[in-house]
């Protein structure tokens, strides 16, 4: 994604240290600067729904 320049989103399951599995859907893209250039990640997620 960082490589792409392009955001994307992901269905995938969190495992927190405490053992619990969460099924989250997740939205990232990159964050550009006033040069464009890509300087960081932004990224969000919502829990699902389990399969």
């Amino acid at each position: 994604m960082m490589e792409s320049g392009k955001a994307r989103s992901n269905k995938e399951w969190l495992t927190y240290p405490d053992g619990a599995k969460v099924y989250v859907e997740t939205l990232k893209t990159p964050w550009v600067d006033r040069d464009g250039e890509i300087v960081g990640l932004l990224g969000i997620c919502h829990k699902l729904d389990a399969l």
